[in-house]
Formats: structure tokens, sequence, C-alpha cells
């Protein structure tokens, strides 16, 4: 009985190998061995392109999902702060003159 579960673009699958190991992903391109090697300059550029734009996408995501989480206690375990905070800030006490100096 030949194999009937080909790759398809848009299916579903789990990563059985490697650092994704037990992932769930999305098949969005084949690149077989002959494609990979007839790829021209322009293309790997484009790869590369593409990757370095969905990286800096990511990072940006992930520092304002740090921030909002430190900022609501979520981490480093710090306890969720009131927005005074603990302690009533010190009254600003109003400069006082100092008298011009005497002339002699």
């Amino acid at each position: 009985m030949p194999f009937q579960r080909f790759v398809e673009t848009g299916r579903v699958a789990v990563v059985s190998e490697g650092p994704h190991k037990g992932k769930l992903v999305s098949i969005v391109d084949v690149i077989d061995q002959t494609r990979r090697s007839q790829l021209t300059d322009l293309d790997r550029f484009k790869l590369r392109r593409a990757r370095s734009r969905r990286n800096h996408i990511r990072t940006a995501t992930f520092l304002a999902l740090r921030k909002a989480a430190s900022r609501n206690g979520f981490l480093y375990g710090k306890k969720k702060m009131a927005k005074g905070g603990d302690k009533p800030k010190p009254s600003k006490k109003a400069k006082k003159e100092k008298p011009a100096p005497k002339k002699k």
C-alpha cells in the first residue's frame, strides 16, 4: 500500500526532531534539494530580509509583553504594587529666599 499522507502547503504537522520537537507547525512552503540549489542571490537575499523583519516584529512584541508582565507583577516574582506605592511621598517644601548680603 503506497504512502497516502504527503506534505502539502497548509497542512498542520507535529515536529518530531530538533529544537522545536513536539510543537505544532503549519507547512507554508516546500523547498526540495533541486530548488534550494537553484536559488539565486536575490532569492537568498529576500529570504534573509524576510527573516530579519520577522525577528524584529517578534522581538518588539516580546519586549512589549515583558514590560506589561513586569508592570503587573507577573515577572521576577514581584508583588503587584499600588499605583501610588506603599509610602506616601513627602510634600515639597517651598524654598526660602536668602536675604541679600549686607554692604559695609
